[in-house]
């Protein structure tokens, strides 16, 4: 068994797993989504499906855990000091929006040329704001300033902007409180002091939790942990690992059935999905050939992430339910969204952009330097 917690491929596979969950939510969330399209859900029925498609919006989930993970690794190396603490948000802000930034610039000058997109998207009043909902798309920060998106799903890249912010911060503050607790507590309650309620399916606050039990088991090393207490016989510690997280995850999807977003969301967006990724750490992508498959798809996750809505809504939506059967439309929208992803990330590899990218990295960090010195 794999001693060293969650390492990069484990990660990677996650992601693999989380954008396969991505793209079946995307599908069927809701009859509104597939309106109009006469589909097939054998052998299940309608509801069935569209309820098994809305518990995937837990791939927000799956994502920010690992987020929270990745980042506590990489600021533990860290001297938290104000230069060095600003010489990893820029570095870790560059890593993570670069994908970003190469998807939305061809984005945008393949959309304006099809359909004009970015002109109706933007530029509906002056041409100052519109050049100004352009800036703050192209950085990330349209979902935390309520301002138009090229596309939709993007909402999220707000989300990854703050948690990379935040975790220098919430790991200096449970340092000196002597652990996260005090912090986990006081992120659950605000909602409640504040009677402001489920904060919303886009909201990166929804997801801020699972996002800091990410690092809670990077910073005390609870895969690790969890490894140890597990019995030494592989069998055993599958079949273990299989009835304790298989078990807890399939509870809170009775659970998630029966109670509304209002009153258990935080258990469902919090609680629930470290269940079901230590079930996936520890029962699926230990198994050879599905955890071959997921890590090839977690490597192309970002992109896929960032440009299936350009097929499954923009310009492909009727091709891809057009195939009849749910199953059909779900593996067709894969096999595109993977193909479109290989192609984008081969010309970014063509085009040595990833070396753009250091360079301009290296110089931001001289500036942050200059200026915070």
């Amino acid at each position: 068994m794999n001693e060293k917690g969650l390492t990069k491929n484990d990660s990677q596979c996650l992601k693999g797993v989380g954008i396969l969950l991505m793209l079946f939510y995307h599908l069927f969330r809701t009859q509104s989504v597939f309106k109009g399209h006469d589909i097939s859900f054998y052998p299940f029925d309608e509801h069935t499906v569209v309820a098994a498609s809305y518990m995937c919006k837990i791939c927000v989930c799956v994502f920010a855990f690992v987020t929270g993970y990745g980042l506590l690794k990489s600021i533990k190396n860290t001297q938290i000091d104000r230069n060095s603490v600003a010489r990893w948000n820029v570095k870790r802000l560059l890593k993570t929006m670069s994908g970003f930034y190469f998807i939305y610039v061809i984005a945008f000058v393949v959309t304006f040329a099809i359909d004009g997109l970015p002109k109706s998207t933007y530029f509906t009043g002056s041409v100052l704001k519109g050049i100004l909902y352009v800036i703050l798309d192209f950085l990330g920060l349209s979902n935390l300033f309520s301002t138009p998106m090229l596309i939709g799903t993007w909402w999220y890249m707000s989300a990854a902007v703050i948690y990379i912010l935040l975790v220098p911060l919430i790991y200096e503050i449970s340092k000196k409180m002597g652990g996260y607790l005090p912090v986990v507590i006081t992120v659950a309650m605000i909602p409640t002091v504040l009677k402001i309620g489920f904060t919303g399916g886009r909201n990166p606050y929804t997801f801020l939790l699972v996002m800091i039990f990410g690092m809670i088991f990077a910073d005390y090393n609870l895969f690790e942990k969890i490894n140890g207490r597990l019995p030494g016989n592989k069998m055993m510690s599958y079949i273990s690992s299989f009835f304790i997280f298989g078990g807890v995850s399939a509870f809170f999807c009775f659970l998630s059935e029966r109670k509304d977003s209002e009153a258990g969301w935080q258990l469902i967006y919090s609680v629930f999905p470290v269940f079901v990724i230590c079930f996936l750490r520890y029962c699926v992508i230990r198994i050879p050939v599905v955890r071959q498959i997921l890590s090839f798809l977690g490597k192309y996750s970002m992109t896929i992430f960032l440009t299936h809505t350009f097929i499954r809504y923009n310009y492909l939506n009727g091709f891809v339910y057009s195939f009849g059967n749910f199953i059909k439309i779900y593996a067709v929208l894969l096999v595109l969204s993977l193909a479109l992803a290989v192609v984008l990330d081969t010309v970014k590899k063509l085009i040595r952009y990833n070396r753009l990218v250091n360079r301009v990295t290296s110089l931001s960090l001289v500036m942050v330097d200059k200026i915070v010195k």
